[in-house]
Parts: structure tokens; C-alpha cells; sequence
């Protein structure tokens, strides 16, 4: 089994991996150069999130798109769209996260991609809580 390293040692002590949540989420990132082209779409590897009663305040705020079944367990769907340009610096896009008043709520990891000064990325969060 494959070992995953955060690239930021206080993360690990408060994130859960997903597999080990009721919640299943999916972030889709592109990223447009400073002319709007699209040079690149990128998906996580991995994905973990908060188990606190932030990530419930903040789902509470998204309005639910639509209800899914999925694995024989009924879902509702809340998407969140962040957009950022990014700084030039010498390393590569390593991570995402969603925030809720400055709290990592949602976190993505497992990427690699060299940014450039002026790129634009929106992160599209698709986020599936369970209907008991």
C-alpha cells in the first residue's frame, strides 16, 4: 500500500483520509494561462477532510443540487467553485484545500504541476453527504 506524505506536518494531525468517511468527494482543477487558454486539468489522488462540526457548518451553507443513489446509499450533491491566480514560484502544485473561515475543511493531494506567474486555477468540489 502506497504511503502518503503531506507536504505539511500540522495537517496530518486533524485530517481523516476520505475512505475512512461517510462522505465522498471528487475536485476536478483547471488551469488557464494569463490568456485564458486551458493548459491543464487535474485530478486528486487523494482526498481527506476535516471530522469536526466546521465541515458540517460549512456543507450547511451550500445549497444541495441534487440528490444521487450511489452504492445502494442515497446521496445529496453540494458543489463549491473556488478560482485563485496563482503566484509564480519554483515548485509545483502539490495540493488543493477548502477552507471555512480559515480552517482546511477538504483536502486534496497527489498532484504535480509546474505553475507559472498569472495562471489561473478554479478547483470545481463535488461533495456527496449521505441521506440516512
Amino acid at each position: 500500500m502506497p504511503q502518503i506524505v503531506f507536504a505539511d506536518d500540522d495537517l496530518r494531525k486533524f485530517l481523516i483520509p476520505m475512505q475512512d468517511s461517510n462522505y465522498v468527494i471528487f475536485a476536478q482543477m483547471e488551469i488557464r494561462d494569463s490568456s485564458e487558454q486551458l493548459t491543464a486539468v487535474i485530478i486528486p489522488r487523494s482526498y481527506y477532510y476535516l471530522d469536526h462540526q466546521l465541515t458540517e457548518k460549512l456543507l450547511d451553507q451550500v445549497s444541495v443540487k441534487e440528490k444521487i443513489f450511489l452504492n445502494s446509499r442515497n446521496y445529496e450533491l453540494r458543489e463549491i467553485t473556488t478560482e485563485i491566480t496563482l503566484q509564480e514560484n519554483n515548485h509545483f502544485l502539490d495540493r488543493i484545500s477548502l477552507t471555512h473561515n480559515s480552517n482546511t475543511i477538504f483536502y486534496g493531494t497527489d498532484l504535480g504541476y509546474a505553475i507559472a506567474e498569472g495562471d489561473k486555477l478554479t478547483t470545481k468540489w463535488k461533495i456527496l453527504t449521505p441521506i440516512d
